[in-house]
């Protein structure tokens, strides 16, 4: 547990300059059961002066190991509707895991097409260092595909193409003996189809369980 915590500080402080990040992501979550809601706002910037420049919110709904999920979107005034649904296909005690999702890009005005998420994980299990907070790592790495995407130029489709990596890491932080508030600092390094750095977040997400 020391070790991944060392790594994740140096990934966030020395490898990653505070000029190097995009926007920092800021996400609230409601769960109550099966159901949840999530607010999310991204800030240009890694500082105080930065702006909102795009934000959506999410419903979900569980059903055994399927999620269902609708999500609006709005940056610059521009609206992209995305349904989606993602399903767990196995996981294993240490904390690994397969979760495919299909969403489809509603993206008002551009062209429509579905994305298909091959999702790799681990959740790790809490540890309390102390009587006071208890810790969980996370990993997640997001291969993400697009189909029946038109070219921009030339005609044709992209189907199974591969449109962008998506890596997050987060470490879960609760009070000991409290379930019901999480907070979940992290950071996502996204790289393009061609492997290229294309975004870099700071994350923030507060959750709630009723």
């Amino acid at each position: 547990m020391k070790n991944i915590l060392l790594v994740f500080v140096l990934l966030s402080t020395s490898i990653f300059g505070a000029d190097n990040w995009d926007r920092t992501q800021l996400n609230l979550k409601l769960k109550k059961d099966d159901f949840a809601i999530k607010y999310r706002t991204y800030v240009t910037g890694f500082d105080s002066d930065g702006e909102v420049d795009k934000w959506h919110w999410q419903m979900s709904y569980k059903i055994d190991n399927w999620r269902l999920d609708y999500q609006y979107w709005e940056k610059d005034g521009k609206v992209e509707l995305r349904p989606r649904f993602q399903v767990k296909l196995f996981e294993q005690e240490n904390g690994f895991y397969f979760r495919p999702r299909v969403e489809y890009r509603d993206r008002r005005g551009k062209e429509e097409y579905f994305r298909v998420w091959t999702t790799l994980g681990w959740d790790g299990n809490f540890k309390c260092n102390s009587s006071l907070l208890c810790v969980a790592p996370q990993v997640q790495v997001n291969p993400r595909f697009s189909f029946d995407k038109d070219h921009k130029k030339g005609g044709g489709t992209d189907n199974g193409k591969l449109e962008d990596i998506q890596t997050r890491f987060a470490v879960k932080i609760r009070v000991n003996g409290n379930k019901k508030f999480t907070i979940r600092p992290g950071f996502w390094y996204v790289l393009d189809k061609d492997y290229n750095t294309k975004n870099l977040y700071a994350t923030l997400q507060f959750d709630v369980k009723l």
